[in-house]
């Protein structure tokens, strides 16, 4: 469906044929990406911005990695990969939730698809994108995802240390050097498989600059987990930023928590530049 907002402003969204987003299933084996699901067959005009949603639905404990990619069928080619999304069980009807917005540039005409990967195999997840179209807007044509790991099918472990309440004394790597200039980012947290997370608020901090050398550029970013919610909330937090290609970039948090497992969370960044 597409609609205009004001003069040279358009917005489009995938289609579905319930209240819900297009589901998506993970290949059967475990931490291994499955097919990818059609979202939208063409676009109706050059998008210069994108909202993702992605929405997990009932089942165990689970990190999945999710790519939106362009192109036609069996010839997708992957613009934004492994967006991670936590959900954890043993809650009857879990669920989790999330969107971001960055702005990107998709042309017109362009078929938009999405695929999974995730810890249970065959699990399912929904995912839904809505397209901005208009004049001065920041845009951005390239993203490179940081600290994803494809083999659990999660991100990069962040220890928030044995004292609650102060910054952990060891950055946690999300990638060596950026490939991109990136200009927006958006930060992706996960419950790292903790199917029964306790009650802590988090702050994260974002780094820049050698090992042991990191300067702080983004620092007290908030999220939290419960005992009552299925993932961190806020799943994504997105943001413009500028950082240079060839950028070692890490972070580091502090939590409310000591616990040895609860102080631990799971991060991957969506640079696009």
């Amino acid at each position: 469906m597409v609609m205009l907002v004001s003069p040279g402003q358009r917005f489009e969204s995938s289609p579905t044929s319930s209240s819900a987003q297009t589901t998506v299933t993970a290949d059967g084996s475990t931490n291994t990406k499955g097919a990818f699901a059609q979202l939208i067959a063409a676009t109706a005009f050059k998008a210069e911005g994108i909202l993702v949603t992605v929405k997990r639905l009932s089942g165990n404990t689970a990190d999945h990695l999710i790519d939106i990619a362009i192109g036609a069928a069996l010839s997708e080619v992957v613009i934004i990969p492994n967006i991670l999304l936590s959900s954890k069980g043993g809650v009857a009807n879990d669920f989790c939730i999330g969107n971001f917005y960055v702005p990107f540039h998709i042309p017109a005409g362009t078929r938009i698809a999405a695929r999974s990967q995730s810890t249970t195999g065959s699990a399912t997840v929904t995912v839904g994108v809505t397209l901005v179209g208009g004049e001065g807007l920041l845009m951005c044509e390239r993203c490179e995802t940081w600290g994803a790991n494809t083999a659990d099918s999660g991100g990069t472990s962040v220890d928030a240390g044995a004292s609650a309440n102060t910054k952990g004394t060891s950055y946690a790597q999300l990638t060596a050097s950026s490939g991109i200039d990136a200009r927006y980012l958006v930060v992706c947290v996960g419950n790292a498989l903790n199917g029964a997370a306790a009650t802590a608020n988090f702050l994260l901090d974002i780094s820049i600059g050698a090992g042991g050398s990191e300067v702080v550029i983004v620092p007290d970013l908030h999220y939290l987990t419960t005992s009552l919610t299925h993932f961190p909330a806020p799943a994504f937090i997105a943001f413009p930023c500028n950082i240079p290609a060839g950028t070692r970039v890490a972070v580091r948090s502090q939590s409310s928590t000591n616990d040895a497992t609860d102080r631990l969370t799971d991060v991957v960044i969506l640079a696009f530049g």
